[in-house]
């Protein structure tokens, strides 16, 4: 028979025991009721004081909730809008005395977990096991920096901005989730914008007070900084690239940079993408694996602006490289791209002291218009390295020289080394470069010559070649030692029924008779060195410069040399059709200018 369940059956102490547990309950839960309502206005001010104080008013903070609970020590507040006084900065920027970025921030919610209010209350220390930020909205805004135009008081340290309430603030983790994060660049003339989606940022063990203070193993009184970005994706502000990268992610701790899968990928077919434009222009194609920085100074960074790391990793690097020759060259010189050009131009302060490349392929082409075709040059299994990469004042009156180290596979088969000695204190970009390769099939070149030069090499064989030369951007001076038998070559010209490049068969014979050098040495004479002269070009870039070099050592060597290189098409026009184009726009302007002032005075005269 079943017993059934009754309150009489409990015995009379228990009953006991559960009512005086139950009351305490009911009064402790009320205990806390009261003092959260109490506490919340109390705690609501001392955050507001907080945030003013702690940022000399240029920042305030507002929120429509809080709700704080006892028993767990969790506080959450609703529609947080955190923001700066523009009025404030301004006097600030007046005074010589603002910060490099402003911030913004905007966020449905924010969970304090296990702040301790008891201890906050009466030991003055504030403790938070986490904050969560959730699907918050960032918007950092970058100013010049400003010198002073007066004496400034020493920076407090971030302890000494505490209320007179706190001792100190210590704070487990701090985690961002799905972040919004944009970042308006205000420091020049032409402001620029970037917005990354969906970021996730964790803050480790952040601690402020007057020990935490002179803890140089913390940045901005945390031990780390973790920030994360994913499947990142825009399209360039000329709407010719998508760039994107898988993972992007940073740490303070760690003092490293890595981005995962990045790409720059232009949107048009090579030809097609040419043609956009009215002169030539590179078209890049640009895939790495990874590009890690590592033992990065973020101090520095941040309070300098000075990226300074001890090495910086590129692997994987696919890059491909097209320019179409049949267009007139563009009205700049471009040895201010050259490398060690473009190192002086950076808006940072930079020293890298050893940059690795690994695992990489470099492909060059160009479209002849004469041939119709492309011609192409790889490099493959590209492996290097480049010491002293530094833009630093300081660091370029110590050593003002850049030197790199490169070795790769000449398409795909031969071996080959080269040296680069850059000038990175001359005015007019000083380098020097060196190298060799060895056993060379000289018809694994014909891709490369018989689009470019109009010329396949029949039979030829390179075993070794030894270069050297000096230059800057007016051009090069050096020699080629180049070692070779059995060279035969066919000179080509373009089928005018089919566009096809057929042999032209007395200009090869009289070419291969006449002019060509078989061998070198040839019997019985010493080797035969060629001394190299190129006279820069102001569309020459600086890798055309380097080919170039060794490409009219080989003219020079193989007998070659006599016969001149041509120019590309329009090069002495394209400078007189950019001045007609800068007429045409100021005419334009001035026109506009007057029908301006006609309509003012039109309705001047409407008025009167």
């Amino acid at each position: 028979m079943e017993r059934k369940f009754s309150v009489r059956r409990i015995p009379k102490a228990l009953k006991w025991v559960m009512g005086i547990f139950g009351g305490i309950a009911l009064l402790v839960l009320a205990a806390a009721l009261y003092l959260a309502a109490a506490w919340k206005p109390m705690i609501s001010s001392r955050l507001r004081e907080a945030v003013t104080k702690g940022t000399d008013s240029l920042y305030s903070i507002s929120f429509d909730d809080m709700r704080l609970n006892l028993f767990t020590g969790n506080v959450a507040f609703t529609n947080i809008i955190f923001k700066p006084d523009t009025a404030v900065y301004r006097r600030m920027r007046e005074a010589g005395l603002g910060p490099g970025s402003l911030y913004d921030i905007s966020l449905k919610t924010l969970v304090l977990e296990r702040t301790r209010p008891l201890t906050a209350y009466f030991k003055k220390r504030l403790e938070i096991n986490a904050i969560i930020f959730d699907q918050p909205k960032l918007v950092i805004t970058r100013y010049r920096p400003q010198t002073a135009r007066k004496p400034v008081a020493p920076n407090r340290p971030l302890y000494r901005r505490l209320p007179e309430a706190l001792h100190s603030v210590s704070v487990g983790e701090i985690v961002f989730y799905h972040a919004d994060v944009t970042i308006n660049d205000n420091r020049k003339a032409r402001h620029t914008a970037n917005a990354f989606k969906e970021m996730a940022i964790k803050v480790t063990d952040l601690l402020v007070d007057s020990v935490s203070a002179g803890d140089k193993q913390r940045f901005y009184g945390t031990r780390d900084i973790f920030v994360q970005l994913k499947n990142y994706r825009q399209h360039t502000s000329d709407g010719m690239y998508t760039m994107r990268f898988e993972e992007l992610s940073a740490s303070t701790q760690h003092g490293y940079t890595r981005l995962k899968g990045f790409a720059m990928t232009p949107r048009l077919p090579e030809l097609a993408f040419s043609r956009k434009y009215k002169v030539q222009h590179d078209r890049y194609d640009l895939r790495f694996d990874e590009i890690l920085l590592k033992g990065m100074d973020f101090r520095l960074l941040d309070s300098d602006e000075r990226l300074f790391a001890p090495s910086m990793t590129v692997s994987g690097a696919r890059a491909k490289v097209f320019l179409n020759r049949e267009l007139p060259p563009p009205a700049i010189d471009k040895w201010v791209n050259f490398p060690h050009v473009v190192l002086k131009k950076l808006p940072l302060n930079v020293r890298i002291d050893t940059l690795f490349i690994k695992r990489s392929a470099v492909t060059y082409s160009e479209f002849n218009p004469v041939s119709g075709q492309n011609g192409t040059v790889a490099f493959r299994a590209f492996n290097g390295s480049i010491r002293n990469v530094t833009n630093d004042s300081l660091s370029l009156a110590k050593n003002h020289h850049a030197y790199a180290r490169v070795s790769a596979l000449l398409m795909g088969k031969t071996p080959m080394s080269m040296q680069i000695d850059f000038n990175l204190a001359d005015p007019d970009a000083a380098f020097s470069f060196r190298g060799s390769a060895a056993n060379l099939d000289l018809a694994g070149l014909n891709s490369l010559s018989r689009p470019m030069s109009m010329l396949e090499i029949a039979s030829g064989y390179v075993t070794r070649a030894v270069y050297q030369a000096h230059g800057n951007r007016f051009g090069t001076r050096g020699t080629l030692r180049l070692t070779y038998r059995d060279l035969k070559i066919r000179l080509l010209k373009k089928d005018k029924e089919d566009g096809h490049l057929k042999k032209n068969g007395i200009l090869s014979l009289l070419a291969n008779v006449a002019l060509v050098k078989n061998d070198n040495p040839s019997p019985g004479e010493p080797l035969r060195v060629a001394a190299v002269k190129f006279d820069r070009p102001p569309y020459s870039s600086f890798f055309n410069v380097l080919w170039k070099t060794v490409f009219l050592g080989i003219k020079e060597s193989i007998g070659l040399g006599m016969i001149p290189e041509k120019a590309p098409p329009g090069t002495e026009k394209v400078k007189e059709n950019k001045k007609q184009e800068r007429k045409e726009k100021r005419a334009g302007r001035r026109k506009k200018r007057q029908e301006r002032r006609e309509r003012r005075e039109k309705a001047d005269e409407k008025t009167s």
